[in-house]
This record gives structure tokens, C-alpha cells and sequence, in this order.
């Protein structure tokens, strides 16, 4: 049994769709044969028809930006002051334009580890100040 289309599944044909009609692999008439099929269907088979031809697209996306996760890594290590506090805001510019789901799970996990680590530095610092 074919798993069920979802909306997102329609939409990111959509998008495949129109990215290889605007890189001249469809005319205009086949994109609006296959945007009509990738409308009614409903399977992941009928969509997959719809894109029959087309190159597969790359599920990892673009790189983090050059230095971002070394930045990030050496501004939690390194002992300087708010380094950890900088590596969280790393993390949450790189969050916010990321789309892959994936990839969006390890910048929170990152940002959380990064802010778990400050606050234990600053309890042990206050506790260590009386």
C-alpha cells in the first residue's frame, strides 16, 4: 500500500516543479500537466510520477556557513567572557534560516547545551563568590 500524500509533500513538489520549469527542464505546458497532477494526487507514488525525469534534490541543503560551527565550538572552550552566551547566538541566527528538520533538531540541542553550560559557570561562579 502507497504511503498518502501530505500537503507539505504537494507543496515541495510544487517547488521542484517550478524550480525545473525556471531552469528550462519543463515548458510552460508540461509544468501545468504535472502541477495538475501533483494537485490530485494522493500517494507519494502519484507524485513521484509527477516528477518522473526531473534531477533528485539534494536533502542535505546548503552548508552552514563557512567558520560558523568552529566559531561556535571555540567560543564555548575557549574561557572567555559571554563566549558560551556568543555560541548560543551562533546557534539561534543559524536556527532561524535553517529548513531541514534534521539539522534544526542539532542548532536547539546545540543552543541548549551551549546555555546549560552558562548557567552551571555562572551558579558555580556565584556559589564560589560568598
Amino acid at each position: 500500500m502507497d504511503t498518502l500524500a501530505s500537503d507539505d509533500d504537494r507543496e515541495r513538489a510544487t517547488e521542484q516543479l517550478t524550480d525545473a520549469a525556471a531552469d528550462g527542464r519543463l515548458t510552460v505546458d508540461e509544468l501545468s500537466e504535472r502541477l495538475d497532477l501533483v494537485h490530485a494526487a494522493r500517494t507519494d507514488a502519484d507524485l513521484e510520477a509527477a516528477l518522473d525525469g526531473l534531477p533528485a534534490v539534494d536533502d542535505h541543503g546548503p552548508g552552514y556557513p563557512a567558520g560558523a560551527i568552529t566559531l561556535a565550538v571555540l567560543l564555548v572552550l575557549v574561557p572567555i567572557p559571554f563566549g558560551r552566551l556568543a555560541a548560543i547566538a551562533v546557534a539561534l541566527m543559524l536556527l532561524r534560516n535553517e529548513v531541514i528538520p534534521r539539522r534544526r533538531f542539532q542548532l536547539r540541542m546545540w543552543a541548549i547545551a551551549a546555555g546549560t553550560l552558562e548557567l552551571i559557570v555562572l551558579a558555580t561562579y556565584l556559589l564560589l563568590a560568598r
